[in-house]
């Protein structure tokens, strides 16, 4: 079957070539196995190329656990519009023709030139050449300003007629063929005027390159090196680059430096406030209607929706009350993950701050160190500013009276001395008692963040009362998030308490990010069998796995994949939760465009419904098996009566069904013929 075609291009999983001749179809072509992407054709139609991960070889063993991954998975492939266009890369014979051959050949070849004119010509005779090429193109060579308006009347017409590309669909996905390139990791695929194929072959040095397909060496050549973005101009002549912070034009060869910056300062306009509001206010409305996952809009009149909100326009006077406007008004969906911020708006100067990792409180006129942050025992990235030094220092360290020589302010918070001071190594004047006199200098590096050394010890703190009220029994994990802070935390939690006789998972305040069936598997691992040796200790399969019961906490504060993580955990029968029902926002974001001010909005475009085919969850959340008041009067010194309750069911759940492995066998009795009936 043949298609007359104008366009075509290969897409993930399975290519479709699209068709504009004769109805506008779609034929499927490609990939049943791997995935394929970065698709484009070579410019005289001969072939189509395009990338496919299915290079399943090499697998990469974890460092921690027994999972692998590959990767470098892509290939890149070419496939032969039709049966009759040659592979350039089939086999060849080496052997050389025979001299006679070769000198008939030529002979030949100068008797077909000849015969191809009414008689031979100089190459030289510039005259021959000129009356030749007026008869070919029958232009008349009475002037020159008539021979310029023939010819670009004739590109003109060039233009509109352009050469359909014939594809023959029958048994197409069966000649592709491999490309002798290396295996990887692309992003981009094009193919330039010369039809060498131009690609961005992704590392920790993205790097873009060239490949000629009719060079007989079959060499990768560099284009540019820390390549982060490339567009190619429509001739194929020019592309455009970015790589090391700048933007450029550069030729699309190999060898290429980027020296033709595309100027960005300065680059001034001027704009009139409220007509660029009104623009933003219809973009907002527009990616609310058409990137809204649900095409009904939950049922609201969204059109009576913009004439409601677009009248309050005239009443804004800075771009924050028309952010605020936006803002109510994409609520109106009724839909989680409707958020807005961002834009060109005011906002003043910001310093960063050098943090200890300590609280300080104030006593007798000066700052005293109250609490002092660590990770736990084994956590080497998660220390305060103070643990480096000796134990000498450590106790001279309970006052503070001086940062680099500066007296600290006690008029103001304790981090106004560190301004400006983020990763710094600085020298702080302290004191083991609030007397400036008896102070001494120590030399300290500055944390630039709190954040994630006051995380780890409230982690290690509830791990440490779990591990003290179980008497060891029972384990303790928190998951921040369903992204990848989430998975490292669980992965790294994980590994040092599977052998505890239970664990708590605790989502509490789980700030989502993808589905979670990866974490459940991992907690999800029934065992299949023993493995013995003589001189060492019995272990599972598989062996990286909790066997035992389990419990997950939850709260008002966990939502988006943290409410699909519990629902999951429940869904795999994994245990009971226990807390407060979760927040309820399981339609996700993703895709949609920025505003024009760089304002950003979330539009819900994706949700999920059960096995049963009914929509569950959004605006409601996951409810508790045992509700237990996450309530603030208890939390504020420190207690956490939903951790306690998780402490209790876990004991008691030890208590009526605890793992308990399977005993080693006896050594077998081989000493006879065959097998005993209770060994097979």
């Amino acid at each position: 079957m043949k298609k007359r075609l104008r366009s075509f291009l290969a897409i993930s999983e399975i290519g479709f070539v699209y068709s504009d001749y004769p109805f506008g179809c779609a034929h499927p072509f490609v990939i049943l196995l791997g995935q394929g992407y970065e698709g484009n054709s070579y410019r005289k139609g001969d072939f189509l190329y395009f990338f496919s991960e299915r290079e399943i070889s090499r697998a990469k063993n974890a460092d921690a656990g027994l999972t692998f991954i590959y990767e470098d998975t892509a290939v890149l492939h070419a496939v032969p519009l039709r049966k009759v266009v040659s592979n350039p890369f089939k086999a060849k014979s080496d052997e050389e023709e025979p001299e006679k051959e070769k000198k008939d050949e030529e002979e030949e070849d100068k008797d077909g030139k000849c015969d191809e004119k009414p008689e031979c010509q100089d190459p030289n005779d510039s005259d021959s050449k000129e009356s030749e090429e007026e008869k070919e193109t029958g232009e008349s060579a009475e002037s020159e300003d008539e021979d310029d308006k023939k010819a670009d009347d004739k590109k003109d017409k060039d233009k509109e007629k352009i050469k359909p590309v014939e594809i023959e669909l029958e048994n197409m996905e069966a000649r592709a063929y491999r490309m002798p390139i290396k295996r990887g990791r692309f992003s981009y695929l094009a193919v330039n005027d010369k039809n060498h194929l131009i690609y961005l072959r992704r590392g920790e040095e993205s790097t873009l390159q060239s490949f000629d397909p009719n060079d007989e060496k079959r060499e990768e050549k560099t284009i540019l090196k820390k390549v982060t973005f490339v567009r190619m101009t429509p001739d194929g002549k020019k592309l455009l680059v970015r790589s090391g912070g700048k933007t450029g034009i550069i030729d699309a060869k190999p060898d290429q430096k980027l020296e033709n910056l595309v100027v960005t300062k300065p680059m001034n306009v001027v704009i009139q406030p409220r007509q660029e509001w009104r623009q933003i206010f219809n973009d907002a409305w527009r990616f609310m209607r058409d990137y809204f996952y649900d095409p009904h809009m939950h049922k609201v009149d969204w059109p009576a929706v913009r004439k409601q909100y677009e009248a309050m326009l005239d009443d804004c006077v800075s771009r924050r009350d028309v952010g605020y406007v936006i803002a109510e008004m994409i609520s109106e969906v009724n839909a989680g993950h409707t958020y807005y911020g961002g834009g060109d708006v005011d906002s003043g100067p910001w310093q960063s701050i050098g943090y200890l990792g300590v609280d300080f409180e104030l006593d007798q006129g000066y700052y005293r160190i109250a609490k002092v942050y660590e990770g736990g025992i084994w956590d080497t990235d998660a220390r305060s500013a103070l643990h480096e030094l000796d134990e000498k220092e450590r106790e001279q360290f309970k006052y503070l009276f001086k940062v680099n020589g500066v007296p600290v302010d006690t008029s103001k918070a304790p981090w106004a001395a560190f301004e400006g001071l983020s990763g710094q190594t600085v020298t702080l004047t302290v004191g083991a008692n609030p007397d400036p006199e008896e102070a001494a200098n120590v030399v300290v590096k500055l944390l630039g963040s709190e954040r994630n050394l006051r995380y780890r010890h409230w982690v290690e703190s509830n791990r440490r009362h779990v591990e003290k009220e179980s008497g060891g029994q029972v384990g303790y994990i928190h998951v921040p998030d369903t992204g990848s802070r989430g998975q490292r935390e669980l992965f790294r939690q994980f590994y040092g308490q599977m052998n505890k006789g239970a664990l708590i998972i605790d989502e509490r305040w789980n700030g989502g990010g993808n589905i979670a069936d990866r974490f459940i598997e991992l907690l999800n691992r029934p065992i299949y069998m023993h493995i013995f040796e003589r001189y060492e200790n019995d272990w599972r399969v598989p062996t990286l796995s909790h066997q035992g019961p389990k419990c997950m906490m939850i709260n008002g504060e966990a939502g988006s994949g943290g409410d699909i993580f519990p629902y999951l955990f429940r869904k795999a029968g994994l245990g009971k939760l226990i807390g407060m029902r979760t927040w309820g926002g399981v339609i996700g974001i993703s895709r949609n465009p920025s505003l024009i001010d760089g304002a950003r909005l979330t539009v819900p475009f994706i949700t999920f419904y059960e096995t049963d085919g009914t929509l569950t969850m959004e605006g409601h959340g996951v409810d508790p098996d045992i509700e237990i008041i996450d309530d603030p009067a208890l939390m504020v010194d420190g207690d956490d009566p939903q951790l306690d309750a998780a402490i209790q069911h876990m004991l008691d759940e030890i208590k009526r069904n605890p793992y308990v492995p399977a005993k080693r066998p006896p050594y077998p009795d081989r000493s006879g013929m065959g097998i005993l009936e209770e060994q097979k």
